[in-house]
């Protein structure tokens, strides 16, 4: 999602040698609330409403690629900046999948080990 994000301003400002058109706020709202929207999702998720799922990402700004906000617009720090390492905290359905940085409920190792099997697996039947 982050670099989607970066791309899409990237792409705007080139296209329109502006770097001050992309507009991060609305660049969050089409990567949350419109794309559940388009995803026949949008009554469900996409925003923190009464009555939808608790569905959030709690990003940590004190990393170093977070540095340099100074009180700034928090929209733009998250376009231009944020990362998946900086992720702190997410929340699907009111369940805490990853809690100060640490996936909760998964094996890691197990989970590399399948994904590292599957790949192989591709790759020995692209072969044949």
């Amino acid at each position: 999602m982050f670099a989607t994000l970066r791309l899409a301003a990237l792409t705007q400002s080139g296209a329109t040698q502006d770097e001050t058109g992309p507009d991060p706020h609305r660049l969050l709202e089409l990567a949350t609330r419109r794309s559940a929207d388009a995803a026949g999702l949008g009554k469900v998720t996409g925003s923190v409403e009464v009555g939808k799922r608790a569905d959030i990402q709690i990003i940590n700004p004190a990393a170093l690629n977070m540095s340099g906000f100074g009180g700034g617009d928090p929209a733009s720090l998250i376009v231009y900046s944020a990362g998946p390492e900086n992720v702190d905290t997410v929340v699907v359905d009111g369940r805490i999948l990853k809690l100060s940085g640490q996936m909760q409920h998964i094996n890691i190792t197990a989970l590399v080990a399948r994904a590292n099997a599957s790949a192989r697996h591709l790759r020995e039947e692209a072969a044949k």
